[in-house]
């Protein structure tokens, strides 16, 4: 499950987009993949993967499950660098 980060601010620059994290206190380089998945969460209810890939896939054009093997690398990066937090599935706790 994962949340968007609080503070976060996503804004065009050039061909691409810049993040920063609230949290890090940085600002990161996205391509509008990263950026997609980012517009898809929220800071207070969380979402699982195969919910973003659900919401995005229509728009995307493919499957669920082609967009889950695609952003399966995505959000370990997006968590380190700060701008999503991930929660334990429920359960798992």
């Amino acid at each position: 499950m994962y949340l968007r980060a609080p503070g976060l601010r996503v804004r065009p620059l050039g061909e691409g987009w810049v993040a920063y994290s609230g949290l890090s206190r940085e600002s990161h380089l996205l391509n509008d993949e990263s950026v997609a998945m980012l517009d898809e969460l929220d800071e207070c209810e969380p979402r699982s993967a195969r919910e973003v890939a659900e919401r995005l896939s229509g728009e995307a054009g493919m499957s669920v499950d082609e967009l889950l093997a695609i952003m399966t690398d995505a959000w370990p990066t997006l968590v380190e660098v700060g701008l999503v937090r991930e929660l334990p599935a429920a359960g798992t706790a």
